[in-house]
């Protein structure tokens, strides 16, 4: 190399190196919260793994523990959000929002129409992508195609069914989310152009709780009944709960839970160890805030972290461990905690937190009404240690055995 061509490499990493230590003094002199190094335009994505989104995002983050910032919404979402609680259309399950399960000639219908909602893990970085260059992605070989062929088989599915409930529609007496929405089309609606209630709308939310509804309560009861096939102990008392309160004559109801503290402890805590989604949606402050200590500037993007309120090791005596005494006072009712958020809180907690809790007591209950969970033959234990996906903790595959009492 010739001497001019080193001097200039030379200055140019000391210049480089001198904005990048000129920027960092900046950022301490600001008061933000402590963190790595982060480089001028790209930040710390070179240490975001995609892999383990949120574990990357703790330890940039260097322990810092705040309160998640919450910013407002669309003015739409904002005038409409909350209204109504989540079971008032949605009824026992996600699939009675098109009324496609309750009579069982339909009983076949479901698998076919969910099989779409198997395959979310691999998709994230695809869907990415998708969004900035839609055009180029149609065309590109990959999984994303895979989503594309389970979004137009939903899509089928969807319109057949709204087809079905337009033809039978009585307007006094909706039996459905879809029945409630066609209501309102036909008589507010109409002829109404910047109307929210439109047929692509209908879809889209529909879609939506069908794959918020089941997909997550799908995944975490798998993950119960995982813990439970290792704790033998637990499942035990979940059964004599069972035994004391429902008996065997007839099913489980949500009635039952206030006289079940036990079943309902097990549950939080599965929801708890599970953790599925560390991380809280995106949010940006709106403006300047002082917050515990540090500035937190107008514009930034924030991403809470739910998982550092699950493993608090102030709210919960041993975070590492499956322990359902987490939930349970002196007495052995159940304990509530203000650190238990897997759904989020606040504005932005999930809609189909009840529904979801709902599910699961019925389900699992159900399920240890009826059997005992045994380990297949020459497969003794379980690996625990959720599958990491992007943003969300996938529990690995399960095969047990369900003996009849």
């Amino acid at each position: 190399m010739e001497p001019v061509g080193t001097v200039t490499t030379i200055l140019l990493i000391l210049v480089v190196v001198a904005l990048v230590a000129g920027w960092q003094k900046e950022r301490r002199s600001q008061n933000y919260p402590p963190g790595p190094l982060a480089l001028p335009v790209i930040g710390n994505l070179l240490q975001v793994k995609a892999a383990n989104t949120c574990e990357t995002f703790r330890k940039v983050s260097g322990g810092a523990k705040t309160p998640g910032l919450h910013c407002r919404a669309g003015e739409t979402f904002w005038q409409g959000r909350g209204a109504g609680g989540p079971l008032a259309l949605a009824l026992p399950t996600p699939c009675q929002l098109t009324g496609t399960v309750p009579p069982c000639r339909h009983r076949a219908a479901l698998p076919e129409s969910m099989a779409p909602c198997r395959h979310p893990r691999h998709l994230a970085f695809s869907r990415q992508l998708y969004t900035i260059l839609p055009s180029l992605m149609n065309h590109l070989p990959g999984p994303h195609q895979t989503y594309f062929r389970n979004n137009s088989i939903m899509e089928k599915f969807l319109a057949r069914k709204v087809a079905e409930h337009e033809a039978t529609l009585d307007s006094a007496a909706p039996r459905d989310f879809v029945d409630a929405f066609l209501c309102r089309v036909e008589q507010v609606e109409k002829g109404n152009p910047g109307t929210v209630f439109s047929r692509d709308n209908m879809y889209v939310t529909v879609f939506d709780m069908f794959v918020a509804g089941t997909e997550s309560t799908s995944i975490t009861l798998r993950y119960c009944l995982m813990l439970l096939l290792e704790h033998p102990e637990v499942a035990g008392k979940v059964q004599q709960e069972i035994e004391r309160v429902i008996g065997r004559e007839r099913s489980p109801s949500l009635q039952d839970r206030g006289a079940m503290p036990y079943t309902e402890a097990v549950l939080h805590e599965s929801l708890r160890f599970l953790d599925l989604v560390p991380l809280g949606f995106i949010r940006r402050a709106k403006r300047d805030t002082q917050l515990g200590g540090f500035t937190i500037p107008k514009g930034c993007t924030i991403y809470p972290i739910l998982s550092s309120a699950l493993q608090d090791p102030r709210h919960f005596k041993n975070p590492e461990a499956f322990d359902p005494h987490h939930f349970l006072d002196e007495k052995g009712g159940f304990k509530k905690s203000e650190a238990f958020l897997p759904f989020s809180a606040g504005k932005r907690v999930c809609l189909g937190e009840s529904l979801a809790r709902a599910q699961l007591f019925l389900f699992l209950t159900a399920i240890l009404q009826r059997f005992q969970l045994r380990h297949p033959p020459g497969r003794p234990h379980l690996d625990l240690r959720p599958e990491v996906s992007g943003i969300m903790n996938i529990p690995g595959p399960l095969e047990l055995c369900f003996c009849p009492y």
